[in-house]
């Protein structure tokens, strides 16, 4: 009977924590600039990136650790931990929600399935959404890419602890992968929602997972929050021109042409990658 209270107890503690990461993860999508209310924010010159501060969130201009940034001049470390990209369960549904500036990607249900994990740490980090960016916000060595491709992952113990996978993605070869979610994004009004059946979304990232560049920043939409650990996938993807202007295409019709936030500065952060010299 004791054990069955304290296992009682743990499971009650474990989903109040749970519920309380969640609700305050929420709330870093905007708390004050609703992601879903482009009236407050936007890409647009009255409300975009240089406005962000003071519509909603000071941190957007008053930050020092703000994301994204130009990553280039990278120091080598060889001791970075690997990355792997767990699901143990499937997931019936994925969600598109329009969001207006890009279709917000997420599983209907047993998101905890879905996880990243450090090698040199015990520690898991949910998946909670994917997103686009046109073009790309981070530029590597220089280069600009035709789109981005964000996916966030949280700890569930500790909402200040968040994670994105970060892709460039360039124009080349149709990517059968992304068939289902651009044939499928979600139009009309803000916040409405579509679904596809279940797909990994893991297996949209590049194949060669093991080299990237990680460094300390930042959402890059309000509330810019600096609770981000981003990690910069070093191989790119390829969608076919088609694919990528029928994202340009669903984007104009929600009133913009880009939706990407202008470089940011490093501000002494060190860039770490692992990538063979």
């Amino acid at each position: 009977m004791k054990k069955t209270l304290i296992a009682a107890a743990t499971a009650i503690t474990f989903l109040g924590v749970l519920s309380v990461a969640q609700r305050q993860r929420n709330g870093h999508e905007a708390p004050g600039c609703s992601a879903c209310d482009q009236q407050t924010w936007s890409y647009s010159p009255e409300t975009g990136p240089e406005s962000w501060g003071k519509l909603c969130a000071p941190i957007c201009s008053d930050g020092a650790r703000q994301s994204p940034i130009a990553v280039v001049d990278a120091f080598y470390n060889g001791s970075l931990p690997s990355v792997s990209f767990n699901r143990h369960s499937p997931n019936p549904l994925l969600k598109l929600t329009n969001y207006g500036f890009t279709p917000k990607i997420s599983y209907s249900s047993n998101p905890e399935a879905t996880y990243i994990q450090f090698s040199d740490s015990p520690s898991r980090y949910q998946f909670v959404e994917l997103h686009f960016h046109t073009p790309s916000e981070h530029t590597l060595n220089k280069r600009v890419y035709d789109m981005e491709m964000h996916m966030v992952h949280s700890d569930p113990f500790n909402p200040d602890r968040n994670v994105a996978i970060a892709v460039l993605i360039k124009e080349g070869r149709h990517n059968a992968r992304f068939d289902q979610i651009l044939a499928n994004l979600p139009a009309g009004d803000r916040c409405q929602v579509t679904s596809i059946p279940y797909q990994n979304i893991y297996e949209l990232l590049p194949s060669d997972r093991r080299y990237y560049y990680t460094y300390p920043g930042s959402l890059t939409t309000p509330d810019c929050g600096e609770t981000v650990k981003f990690v910069l996938m070093s191989k790119d993807i390829e969608l076919s021109h088609d694919q990528i202007e029928t994202f340009r295409a669903y984007l104009k019709k929600q009133g913009f042409d880009h939706t990407n936030r202008p470089l940011q500065n490093l501000n002494g952060r060190k860039i770490e990658t692992n990538v063979p010299r």
